[in-house]
């Protein structure tokens, strides 16, 4: 095996901690990819120490993503108001930006995609799995989209499995259908609801759905889109890991 499999924390506007204490705590914990997810809040927000701690990270090998903010992606009006979000990730060199399908018309995808430059677009399943403007479940706007874009998907499986989707099917379809998959959001719940809890703590059994996305060999990387229990969902990603391992060899 010659992938990389990297595990990333994700800020969250509900741990009432600083963007300074987030990232510093990531880097205390030795993992190796951050997410900056702006969800209510716009680069401005960051300070002179938030931006030094980015630079310090990303020096020190660190990797960035970006979750773009949750709105309407429907005009170029939309994406012009995001422009500072488009340029933090060229500037911070992040390797992909996220953005959720359901609010994103597919005709905005190519104006997203230029504007990023080097970053990729991945797009992301949600609750509802309904795009607004196509009235598309998200399988099926990404089999129309990545066969005119240069797109990518980010497979959220907490969303998956609420929307009632078998989660290894899920994936397997994505791949039948030739689905580039950049990104995996890993949480879990209680199959209704988005509770967004550690991998171990809910119905999915992340231990079969890991080692179906090892076999599968994606080369991706993997947000634990969670606060609380990050680092148990990282320790369990890690042993996941390494027991995939040993069986291989």
């Amino acid at each position: 095996m010659n992938k990389e499999y990297l595990i990333s924390f994700q800020t969250s506007a509900y741990d009432y901690l600083r963007f300074s204490d987030e990232i510093r705590f990531a880097v205390y914990q030795k993992v190796p990819a951050f997410e900056i997810f702006f969800d209510g809040w716009m680069p401005d927000a960051l300070n002179e120490l938030d931006l030094a701690l980015i630079h310090q990270a990303a020096h020190n090998g660190m990797k960035f993503s970006v979750h773009a903010p949750l709105r309407d992606y429907l005009t170029k009006a939309d994406i012009d108001e995001i422009m500072p979000v488009i340029t933090f990730c060229r500037d911070v060199k992040a390797v992909l930006m996220t953005v959720h399908f359901d609010r994103l018309a597919p005709d905005m995808i190519p104006l997203l995609s230029s504007a990023l430059g080097e970053v990729k677009l991945s797009i992301e399943n949600t609750i509802p799995d309904k795009n607004v403007t196509t009235g598309e479940r998200y399988p099926e706007y990404m089999r129309q989209n990545t066969a005119k874009y240069n797109i990518y998907a980010t497979a959220d499986i907490g969303h998956a499995v609420v929307n009632g989707y078998d989660p290894i099917s899920f994936i397997g379809n994505l791949l039948k259908d030739n689905i580039p998959i950049d990104c995996f959001h890993i949480h879990n719940n209680d199959g209704q609801h988005d509770l967004h809890n550690d991998i171990t703590s809910g119905v999915i059994d992340y231990d079969k759905v890991l080692s179906f996305i090892f076999d599968n060999e994606i080369d991706a990387h993997f947000v634990a889109e969670h606060w609380a229990g990050n680092v148990k969902s990282a320790q369990f990603f890690a042993q996941i890991l390494q027991k995939w391992k040993n069986e291989k060899n």
